[in-house]
């Protein structure tokens, strides 16, 4: 058996604004997933197709590799730099390529038995091109913003494994991609960070686990109100820093509890809330 690249993914995505058109191409070696490959569909002379690079090589103890396995409903040519071209079918957006392996004759198996190394974060191999600022396991209280780095212009995407977590894009500046996550669970329950379907760190729920369906600034009308949802394990302490606003617990149903915020102060005076002590978002009277 080879040591596998297990989970190296490959995320070629389009400018934001723009729907993905994205085929998926998955490496076996021994029936066992190798290397998960997303690349994006062109189009040329009226032929669909995708564009990338072939992973290394396998080394299987006993085994001679004799070159990857293409689906027969589909055309593979190798370009000048090294790059494949791959015609895909409409509406087939994955595939699977099998390496075509040889046992060896003879009774001396020269072959190193490890296979190749696993690749690491951030390392610059099959497209795998990211750096995170965070790379310690870590407990989040409320929310946490990650700093993800792309070095090679692609748009790194980040999950998360369970619901215990929320995660968003919140900005970005140049290739620097700002992810936030936000509890969602009871505290002491964890989620596994991803980018690119890479695992990052274990994030474990803190002490607030509050999820807000509100966390921007907004104004509400001089005696009018406006409906919190908050999102936790168990009922949240949902308070404001100040008298501008009058706050009122309505109901829950499930996990989602619902608070009514009123505006009782002057135009113009704002109030910064809370959910078990980690800010929220800012409301202002208008």
């Amino acid at each position: 058996m080879s040591n596998l690249n297990r989970g190296s993914v490959t995320n070629i995505v389009q400018e934001d604004g723009l729907a993905e058109d994205y085929c998926k191409v998955t490496y076996t070696v021994n029936n066992e997933i190798d290397v998960v490959i997303r690349a994006e569909i062109s189009t040329e002379n009226a032929e669909k197709r995708i564009t990338f690079t072939e992973p290394d090589a396998p080394v299987v103890s006993g085994y001679h590799f004799d070159g990857w396995d293409y689906p027969a409903n589909v055309n593979v040519t190798k370009n000048d730099d090294g790059t494949i071209n791959m015609t895909v079918e409409e509406g087939i957006t994955e595939y699977t390529v099998n390496a075509k392996l040889t046992k060896r004759s003879s009774t001396t198996d020269d072959t190193p038995s490890l296979g190749y190394r696993l690749p690491y974060i951030g390392e610059s191999t099959g497209g795998k091109n990211f750096v995170s600022d965070t790379t310690g396991n870590l407990t989040v209280n409320g929310k946490y913003q990650f700093r993800i780095t792309s070095t090679d212009g692609h748009k790194p995407v980040m999950t998360v494994s369970n619901s215990n977590f929320t995660v968003e894009l919140a900005s970005r500046s140049g290739n620097d991609y700002f992810y936030v996550i936000r509890c969602a669970g009871a505290a002491g329950s964890t989620a596994n960070v991803l980018v690119d379907g890479i695992h990052v760190v274990v994030a474990t729920v803190g002490t607030a686990g509050v999820v807000s369906d509100t966390t921007h600034p907004f104004t509400v009308a001089q005696g009018a109100a406006y409906q919190f949802k908050l999102t936790s394990a168990s009922r949240p302490t949902f308070t404001g820093n100040n008298a501008n606003f009058t706050i009122a617990y309505v109901s829950n149903s499930g996990n989602d509890w619902f608070f009514k915020v009123t505006a009782a102060g002057a135009a113009g005076a704002s109030t910064t809330f809370s959910a078990n002590g980690v800010v929220v978002t800012t409301a202002t009277i208008a």
